[in-house]
């Protein structure tokens, strides 16, 4: 019985030990929604490179944005933007992108709207976005433009946005279409 119990601890001790020889952002992702105070809390370590691994990152990322398209938490956001704001540029580029824009709309406008200008990490990335959206194809340029502009008329008529929501939008479009005329 007591060699029982002396394996049993140090089956424990070895497997805490591999816990906490992970990355930080590795076991984070595996605690998610558990640990999202921490991700918020302590972004640097967790998503600059010299703590963590790029995949270990992009997985927490992924699993961040995947779980507000589906709750609509803002609390997820909360962590994306902490982690965008303290990244590497590697890592940084996973935020470029339209997906939350695009499937989750009304919840990603709110959050934008009510948590600053187009001066926070998670806007500059979504003009971002949009610029390499218009640029895959110069050639489909005036039909990447209509899209966007069809897409937004169209949420618009659904939720019935303020008048400041809409200045808001039509801001983000504005810089976008900025970004392309730039390059």
């Amino acid at each position: 019985m007591w060699c029982m119990k002396k394996l049993l601890v140090i089956m424990l001790v070895l497997f805490a030990a591999k816990g906490f020889s992970q990355p930080m952002a590795c076991r984070l992702l595996h605690n998610v929604p558990g640990s999202l105070k921490l991700i918020r809390d302590s972004a640097f370590k967790v998503a600059n490179t010299t703590y963590t691994d790029d995949k270990c990152i992009i997985s927490l990322i992924d699993s961040l944005r995947d779980r507000f398209i589906k709750t609509h938490k803002t609390e997820y956001l909360d962590c994306l933007d902490s982690i965008c704001f303290n990244c590497t540029d590697d890592v940084g580029e996973k935020f470029v992108d339209t997906v939350l824009f695009y499937q989750s709309f009304k919840p990603y406008i709110d959050y934008l709207f009510t948590h600053g200008d187009t001066s926070n990490c998670l806007t500059i990335n979504l003009i971002s976005g949009f610029g390499f959206e218009m640029m895959d194809d110069p050639n489909d340029l005036f039909y990447a433009k209509k899209r966007l502009d069809h897409f937004i008329l169209e949420q618009e008529h659904i939720y019935k946005f303020s008048d400041a929501e809409k200045r808001f939008i039509d801001l983000i479009k504005h810089y976008a279409e900025d970004i392309e005329d730039e390059e």
